[in-house]
């Protein structure tokens, strides 16, 4: 479809791309887990574009082998959707994640750690898990 002058064509975000993805795993819920990685509770030094693109990067394979769907959120959260057979390699890349953002209170204190990442079982909590996404929608 061509366009006419000074009108462009918007993507949608991330954040409507993750509600579509989260309508459609509906029907494929069994087997799947979600990792909510809170990066936008880190201080701002350490929410730069390049620490949240290598975050991100680093769940790449992951992706590549289409075992997970990874979203970056405007509020430079992830949310990695995955199938359950790659649970240990998600586990790993969020260990290293968590190392590369090691310096920062949020990852220094043990208890203020877990407010570092959210799981979550897409079978048993998938109506938690969408009303976090309807809040991140309706918050865009």
């Amino acid at each position: 479809m061509a366009q006419t002058p000074g009108t462009t064509k918007r993507l949608p975000s991330q954040e409507n791309l993750l509600l579509d993805y989260v309508h459609r795993l509906e029907a494929h819920k069994e087997g799947r887990k979600v990792v909510h990685l809170h990066l936008s509770n880190l201080r701002s030094s350490n929410k730069r574009e390049h620490h949240i693109r290598a975050a991100a990067n680093m769940f790449e394979g992951l992706v590549k082998s289409l075992q997970g769907q990874l979203f970056v959120l405007k509020n430079v959260d992830l949310i990695l959707i995955f199938k359950v057979e790659v649970l240990h390699q998600v586990e790993t890349v969020v260990q290293k994640v968590r190392f590369l953002f090691g310096d920062d209170p949020l990852l220094e204190d043990e208890t203020e750690a877990a407010r570092f990442t959210t799981w979550y079982d897409a079978k048993t909590d998938f109506d938690e898990f969408v009303r976090l996404v309807q809040e991140i929608v309706e918050a865009e």
